[in-house]
């Protein structure tokens, strides 16, 4: 049979108003792109006509239709190419969830009817109310659906793969509006909407989205039209991405005041849009993310307070329109910017960039730093004087320039030597200039201040390099003064002559004194109370050289006691038993560290034999044993290695 037959055998016109073959379905539906759905058993539905009812032997004929589309759908097969034919008038009131079940795997249904006489779905009573697709190869042709309640929650819910809607629409209700209307999930792969209309109310609950997308790949979007106040996006893929999508033909406004997106699209969302086209509030977000979707020369986003359009996705930042705002962006004069640095305008500034101030720093325009250098030299200027600027005269003051006192410097420097060629010359001049070396000599010594002694002899005052000059006694010159100087510093450390009291000598000689025989530190006496650690010393800054370690009982040990000195956990000298040691017991180290800690008593004990070196940290004494009692008096004489190297009783 051919697809006019089909058409006819379903009661369905195939001649327009003009009596030409346009082949619509009461002049909305191409039949070309449904003939080959329509091979299968044909009912029809019809809620208004008097001879509707759900029965059997009900819906084979247009004048027998059967009275709900969930019934009728019921009654077709699986993969049958069945088709349910809906008739301009009819309502299929969906109340509750699930009030309407799609569950026959491969149906048609088409919608008859124009305008507010074409066959609809309306859903109410419950916000939950929705028409579930729960088989596979459904398609819808011609629907229209309805809000009749407020808050609904997803009324057209898809769950199951290749579900299609082929001009579809829907109407929300005065104060009624659908939070989102078509709710896919990942189960829905290749849902396919050619043809979507929807018309919002303006009052009734915030809506979110129009469509909402989770996971559902190779995804068809053709033919949208979406208007509206969303609060998340016309538009909307939530938690996983959706992937190989075709978006064709596609116009979304979102009037939220935001603004908001017009698409929300998860990061890793792909395919390809072909005239998408998204208007906003206002700014550029028209997209959430641009995500992997190659988007075609045609696709644009549009402000609501600009009438030009821009670039979606990518190609906003590299294409021909990108690079165009940013040349008229570098030709513009900027405003004042110390921060963005990433074009010549940011580095270069603008005329009315204020003057920068202290050192140069990044944040900067050339125009502040020159503004600067100008400032500071013109203050300069005013300092330095310029080159016709005249003398200075008499001691200085705030009043005068730089120049001003060059000039005066060369000035007396010019008369001075003109003073001193005539000394030269060895002619003092008649009238000297007072206070000059030639007025000195010429008053015998005494203009400058008083008499020299004896004679007015500059060589009699400071001496000769041989010694006392013109028999003036050993000590009347400074020659002869720095040579007993020299005299009794050379005797320093000899027995009997030099300086008797080295205490007056400098903290160098003191220092150099200190590395050669050692500092010594005293560890205060303290009593032996129980087993475990007594921090001895402690080591600062650097190494230092360890020349001996002695300690000395002053109140009798304990019986059975072990000894060890460590540093840190390194044993300087390893355990010795210390039983009931008296009064004057010695005890000490070998210098080699991990050897027994060595006892003496008052004849005597042998000495480190060689000094050892320990870093920074504290030595200290562990104890352990069956009684504890005692105290000992530690001694420490070191030497430092490292500049600043010490060390201090714990």
């Amino acid at each position: 049979m051919s697809w006019k037959g089909i058409l006819r055998r379903a009661g369905v016109s195939i001649t327009g108003p003009d009596g030409a073959n346009d082949w619509n379905f009461e002049g909305v539906v191409n039949a070309r792109n449904v003939v080959t759905r329509l091979a299968g058993s044909h009912f029809h539905v019809d809620s208004n006509h008097t001879n509707a009812f759900d029965a059997s032997g009900y819906g084979m004929r247009k004048d027998k239709p059967f009275a709900t589309i969930d019934y009728a759908v019921g009654k077709c097969a699986a993969n049958n190419a069945d088709v349910i034919w809906v008739h301009a008038g009819h309502v299929e009131a969906v109340v509750a969830v699930a009030g309407l079940d799609l569950d026959v795997e491969g149906i048609t249904i088409i919608f008859l009817g124009n305008g507010d006489d074409q066959a609809k779905i309306t859903f109410g009573t419950d916000v939950d109310a929705d028409m579930d697709v729960d088989a596979d190869n459904i398609t819808l042709v011609n629907p229209r659906f309805e809000s009749a309640i407020d808050a609904l929650t997803g009324p057209i819910d898809v769950n199951k793969a290749n579900f299609t809607i082929i001009n579809g629409e829907y109407y929300d209700a005065a104060a009624k509006a659908a939070t989102d209307c078509i709710v896919a999930v990942a189960a829905a792969k290749g849902l396919t909407i050619d043809g979507w209309k929807y018309f919002e109310s303006t009052t009734g609950t915030q809506k979110e989205s129009n469509i909402q997308l989770n996971g559902v790949d190779d995804l068809v979007l053709r033919n949208i039209d979406i208007r509206g106040d969303f609060d998340s996006s016309n538009i909307e893929n939530i938690t996983d991405e959706c992937l190989n999508v075709r978006f064709e033909d596609i116009y979304l406004n979102n009037l939220a005041p935001g603004p908001v997106a017009c698409m929300k699209l998860d990061a890793d969302c792909d395919g390809f849009a072909i005239n998408v086209n998204c208007r906003i509030a206002s700014g550029t977000g028209y997209l959430s993310d641009n995500s992997d979707i190659n988007w075609g020369p045609d696709c644009r986003g549009y402000s609501a307070d600009g009438g030009s359009g821009e670039p979606l996705g990518t190609s906003l930042a590299g294409g021909i329109e990108g690079k165009i705002d940013i040349i008229d962006g570098l030709h513009d004069v900027p405003t004042k910017d110390a921060a963005t640095d990433a074009f010549m305008r940011d580095v270069v500034g603008r005329k009315t960039d204020s003057a920068a101030s202290g050192a140069v720093s990044e944040v900067e325009s050339v125009m502040a730093y020159t503004k600067q250098a100008v400032t500071e030299g013109i203050a300069r200027d005013g300092v330095i004087g310029a080159l016709d600027t005249a003398a200075a005269a008499g001691a200085v003051t705030d009043a005068d320039l730089i120049m001003a006192y060059i000039k005066q410097l060369v000035t007396a420097a010019i008369a001075d030597a003109v003073q001193t060629l005539k000394l030269d010359g060895v002619t003092i001049a008649t009238d000297p200039v007072a206070a000059s070396l030639a007025s000195f000599i010429a008053s015998g010594g005494t203009t400058l201040g008083k008499q020299l002694p004896v004679s007015t002899s500059l060589v009699d005052l400071l001496g000769d390099f041989t010694g006392p000059h013109d028999g003036v006694a050993l000590d009347d010159n400074i020659k002869a003064a720095l040579d007993i100087i020299e005299g009794q510093t050379d005797d320093i450390g000899t027995a009997g002559a030099g300086l008797s009291d080295l205490g007056g000598m400098s903290t160098t000689m003191k220092g150099q004194i200190q590395t050669e025989i050692g500092t010594l530190v005293t560890k205060a006496t303290g009593a032996i109370s129980g087993a475990g650690d007594t921090n001895l010393f402690t080591v600062s800054t650097g190494l230092v050289e360890i020349i001996s370690l002695t300690g000395e009982v002053t109140v009798q040990i304990g019986a059975d006691q072990d000894h060890i000195l460590k540093h840190g956990t390194t044993d300087l000298a390893a355990l010795l038993l210390c039983d009931a040691d008296a009064v004057g017991t010695l005890y000490g180290t070998t210098g080699n560290p991990g050897d027994a800690l060595v006892e003496g008593n008052n004849a005597g004990l042998k000495g480190q034999v060689t000094p050892f070196i320990v870093n920074t940290g504290t030595i200290k004494l562990t104890v352990a044993g069956a009684t504890f009692a005692g105290e000992i008096t530690w001694k420490l004489r070191y030497r430092p290695i490292e500049a600043g190297a010490s060390v201090t009783a714990a």
